[in-house]
């Protein structure tokens, strides 16, 4: 990839806002604590249903938080969820120390297979610099190699795109382990987007932590002006290095000491801007 780079410097400031379009921090529902058993065959790809007093693994939208549906899939040919396992609404932190929004989040461990969640799908008509991000938390572990966690949206009920996919790497060399961390993808000129995360494995001590689902909406709220209305003329654009690259490059620019309010626009060879 080749790239354009231009440096515009300006005289006002911009302030962005953020409008919720969908979201949800597990906090509807009561975390009841304890195993999920599934109750169905291991040896079949289900539905997975809600039990009473077992965490909860499904959850229908009553307007506020996005609800969400879970799958399992036999990938292993064991016994899935049906020895009980910690799956589903949580309010455990024994592992995370405490959760990024509220004090609930959802778990998937132990799985024996595949289990994934859905969560409902999100319009995205009228938004058009829509963002999506998750919290995360991957418990540090032996995990295996062929253990596998994704996280990816489903756009236009089609094209997925991933926010995480550990498929063909050891999930112990990625760096990922042991702390909370944010992903977060653009969903411009989508119409629907549908969230989806999943874990195949086999053992109790690999489980995976989400929390804190935002589908959001950034805007202009306000357009300031910068009291210096002092103009720099004066600036280097050195060329990135490496140019073509392949996946990351490294960009240099100089102006003068105390300079604020610089904006670099990145654009590709076709002249559109890819990142500010």
């Amino acid at each position: 990839m080749r790239l354009l780079l231009f440096i515009l410097l300006l005289s006002v400031q911009f302030v962005l806002g953020q409008t919720t379009i969908a979201y949800t921090s597990f906090e509807e529902l009561t975390a009841v604590g304890g195993k999920y058993v599934d109750s169905l065959d291991a040896a079949t790809d289900h539905a997975l249903v809600n039990h009473a007093n077992q965490p909860y693994v499904n959850y229908t939208s009553t307007g506020g938080e996005l609800g969400f549906s879970s799958y399992y899939y036999n990938t292993r040919n064991d016994v899935g969820l049906t020895d009980g396992d910690y799956v589903g609404v949580t309010n455990y932190t024994g592992a995370v120390g405490s959760y990024p929004d509220g004090s609930n989040g959802f778990q998937l461990s132990d799985c024996d297979g595949k289990m994934e969640t859905t969560f409902d799908e999100v319009n995205l008509s009228g938004h058009t610099s829509a963002y999506v991000s998750i919290a995360y938390f991957v418990q540090e572990t032996g995990w295996e190699s062929d253990d596998e966690i994704r996280i990816w949206v489903v756009v236009d009920g089609g094209t997925e795109i991933d926010l995480l996919n550990t498929a063909g790497s050891d999930i112990d060399d990625l760096g990922i382990e042991d702390a909370w961390d944010t992903l977060e993808v653009a969903l411009t000129g989508y119409s629907t987007a549908t969230l989806k995360v999943s874990l195949d494995c086999n053992s109790g001590d690999e489980a995976l932590y989400i929390d804190n689902i935002q589908f959001t909406e950034e805007s202009i709220s306000a357009i300031e002006p910068v009291s210096d209305h002092k103009v720099v003329k004066q600036y280097k654009l050195y060329s990135n290095y490496p140019n073509p690259f392949n996946p990351t490059t490294t960009l240099k620019f100089d102006v003068p000491q105390n300079t604020r309010n610089v904006e670099l626009s990145i654009y590709n060879i076709l002249g559109v801007k890819v990142k500010t």
